[in-house]
């Protein structure tokens, strides 16, 4: 079983987590919209619905992570390099900032106890619920279900939605495990006709 890191809290399921994100697109009136306004929505919509401060710091004054929450002082970090990646609309670094809102709005009141236990579930895992929500927040799993995987989807998925390869990646495969079998199940049953 592969280490799980972060830390242990209530936990949620990709269901929960995508059913929030899905929430703030539809405020946002973006709900089937490809690329998430990120930037304005960190900026603007949570200091002014949720008190939230977006700090971004000088890299060098945030030397061991590229951006951190403090879900209970309603701050964001963020190094500076990863903010003006983000305003250009880096993959990447639009996933950093989306993962901290994931803390933000799913771990404020949550006792942080660091795992020590390795067979700690994903899903009672802060940084395993942050990266969903996160990929959720960006790029819905089930905007994904045309995509198969190919270097082309990616690279298509990468540019409309504004992720980074291994979000896509992830979101993808998400996609066919989560809805898949819907499709499936409409198609219409082949008639064989037997003849003797």
């Amino acid at each position: 079983m592969p280490y799980i890191s972060g830390y242990k809290v209530p936990p949620l399921s990709w269901e929960k987590i995508s059913a929030k994100t899905e929430t703030i697109r539809e405020a946002m009136d973006c709900k089937d919209k490809k690329f998430f306004p990120l930037m304005p929505f960190l900026e603007f919509i949570l200091p002014k619905i949720f008190g939230v401060l977006l700090d971004p710091l000088e890299d060098e004054n945030l030397p061991d992570a590229e951006a951190l929450t403090w879900p209970s002082r309603k701050i964001i970090q963020v190094k500076e390099s990863v903010y003006n990646r983000a305003i250009n609309s880096d993959g990447a670094s639009r996933m950093i900032l989306a993962h901290e809102i994931g803390h933000f709005f799913m771990h404020e009141d949550v006792p942080y106890c660091k795992n020590r236990n390795p067979s700690l579930k994903a899903y009672e895992s802060s940084e395993w619920q942050a990266n969903c929500f996160a990929g959720e927040l960006l790029a819905p799993a089930r905007m994904l279900t045309q995509y198969n995987g190919s270097r082309e989807d990616l690279y298509e998925v990468i540019g409309l939605y504004g992720v980074s390869l291994s979000a896509a990646e992830k979101q993808i495969k998400r996609a066919k495990e989560k809805y898949h079998h819907k499709y499936l199940t409409k198609i219409a049953p082949l008639k064989i006709q037997v003849t003797a």
